[in-house]
């Protein structure tokens, strides 16, 4: 049984289907107390995403690697890897942002939140919102931070003034911390409709780019 985790380097490879041998080495890989080591189990693993069979691994794995000391490591985990199947295994992922979310580390709530439970609602809204806003009304304030900091992108968008209602009648008021990053929930706010704003002019600006064409 060949093992190219140990001789090849994961850029020479695509949709890799990992076999007993390569799991060993990536998770030797993902326990090493070498950061090189571990930012390399992720490269390999974001490697093999696609392949329907790792998927209970990665997400294994992936998870493991979401509660690493080093941002780099967590977001990686969180946002490349793990967030990858957030539209396909949303019931893996639901179970995954419940455990991650309990942390007491802000940087990682944020990176759930942005990686996982944004892109989460984005594809599964009706079906996950519910379980969001019941724990939140249940008193999870840590949720409620992350429903704070999360986009609302997809199915989501459509439902903004529903999030937005959750929000305000359970006072949230948050920080989010991202890699190097920490601003207070109203100048995320005040970032959000900006962007809005500038969205509505520049698909202002094509449309009259395209009436003159015409």
């Amino acid at each position: 049984m060949k093992n190219r985790i140990a001789t090849g380097d994961p850029l020479e490879y695509f949709n890799m289907r990992f076999n007993r041998l390569e799991r060993e080495s990536l998770r030797e890989l993902a326990a090493s107390t070498k950061l090189n080591d571990r930012v390399l189990c992720l490269d390999w693993l974001r490697n093999g995403t696609s392949v329907r069979a790792n998927v209970n691994f990665i997400i294994e794995v992936g998870e493991q690697l979401a509660w690493d000391r080093h941002e780099e490591v967590r977001w990686y985990a969180c946002v490349r890897i793990l967030g990858s199947y957030t539209g396909t295994h949303p019931k893996k992922i639901w179970g995954v942002i419940v455990r991650l979310g309990a942390t007491r580390s802000p940087n990682l709530r944020s990176a759930v939140a942005v990686g996982l439970l944004e892109h989460l609602l984005e594809h599964h809204y009706d079906e996950y919102f519910p379980k969001v806003r019941e724990k939140i009304e249940a008193g999870d304030r840590k949720m409620l931070e992350m429903l704070a900091i999360s986009y609302h992108v997809g199915q989501a968008a459509l439902h903004k003034a529903e999030i937005d209602a959750v929000l305000i009648e359970n006072h949230a008021s948050v920080m989010w911390t991202g890699p190097g990053v920490k601003v207070c929930l109203e100048d995320l706010q005040e970032v959000r409709e900006g962007i809005d704003e500038a969205m509505k002019l520049i698909e202002d600006l094509i449309r009259d780019a395209e009436d003159e064409k015409s």
